[in-house]
């Protein structure tokens, strides 16, 4: 008598040969998506400093912390993807998810 179908141990290896390829996946769509909030949130805080830098070529005597304060509004609605808040520390632009900006982000 011969039968034609697959066997109950083929179906299983095909599960979980599928299973382990959809948990590949997984784990490499949040590895992509985890550093794309980290790219956002490093391109807001270069924005900031350009905004920063702009104002501060119209008037000499502006600082950092008066031009924080000043756009404080704004910097409350521009949130890191991550859900960091953007904050200035010893002025420099940071985030309280990613830190702040370095030198080695700027290469």
């Amino acid at each position: 008598m011969s039968k034609k179908g697959f066997t109950l141990i083929e179906l299983i290896i095909v599960i979980a040969v599928l299973a382990i390829l959809s948990a590949l996946a997984v784990v490499g769509y949040s590895l992509v998506t985890q550093r794309a909030n980290e790219r956002v949130c490093e391109t807001n805080r270069h924005s900031m400093e350009t905004m920063y830098h702009a104002q501060h070529a119209l008037d000499e005597g502006l600082t950092k912390e008066s031009f924080f304060e000043n756009h404080e509004d704004y910097f409350d609605d521009a949130t890191c993807p991550s859900g960091g808040l953007y904050s200035l520390e010893d002025d420099v632009f940071g985030c309280s998810v990613h830190g702040v900006i370095s030198d080695e982000d700027e290469e």
